[in-house]
């Protein structure tokens, strides 16, 4: 019975907190031209036309593909191909970073 009031708690806790999201919200965008590109010590910066995304204050529609991201390579010729060929291009984006002005890229998609 004592163990019963000792785990009780525990599990209470784990049930509370293991429901809680472990990472930040992702969201799409748009299907939306590709306005400028540059390359960074950090990262790939991007414009993105369209209705803005970013907070006020920023420099509409900035987001950056960190050089860290898994398959960096890969995703910059994807970006590279699809501002020289005018494609619209639908950005996955971390939520949490539209506040600090550089929106980081997670993924995108190449539309016709």
């Amino acid at each position: 019975m004592k163990l019963y009031y000792l785990l009780k708690p525990l599990l209470v806790f784990n049930l509370l907190f293991s429901t809680m999201p472990s990472h930040a919200a992702q969201k799409w965008s748009s299907n939306r031209k590709i306005t400028a590109i540059y390359p960074t010590a950090s990262s790939f910066v991007f414009y993105l036309g369209g209705l803005a995304i970013s907070a006020a204050g920023c420099e509409l529609n900035r987001f950056a593909l960190p050089v860290t991201s898994a398959n960096y390579d890969a995703k910059i010729s994807v970006l590279i191909t699809a501002f020289a060929g005018q494609k619209n291009v639908r950005v996955n984006y971390d939520d949490s970073t539209v506040p600090s002005c550089q929106i980081v890229a997670n993924r995108m998609i190449v539309s016709t």
